[in-house]
């Protein structure tokens, strides 16, 4: 089993039986309103879910579609001021 979690939730992992195997990557950054995203980044359908399985299976020792798929099918939303979201 695997868990993607969250680093600051590390301690509670390894309390809860999970040990830590791979390093942890969070991309952010903020695209202004009329400013390009850069050219290599693109919507997950663009790219093709072929290509997206094949990416992360050579980035990661797992196969992982079954969590990819659904993930990737998820709505995407996007967080504001006046329409605050939880997590």
């Amino acid at each position: 089993m695997g868990l993607d979690g969250v680093r600051a939730q590390q301690d509670d992992y390894r309390r809860s039986g999970f040990s830590r195997e791979h390093g942890t990557l969070r991309y952010i950054g903020t695209l202004l309103a009329g400013e390009e995203p850069d050219r290599h980044v693109r919507h997950a359908e663009a790219a093709g879910l072929r290509a997206l399985l094949a990416y992360d299976g050579a980035c990661l020792p797992a196969d992982r579609p079954r969590f990819l798929e659904p993930w990737l099918a998820a709505p995407v939303t996007v967080p504001s001021p006046a329409s605050p979201t939880t997590h």
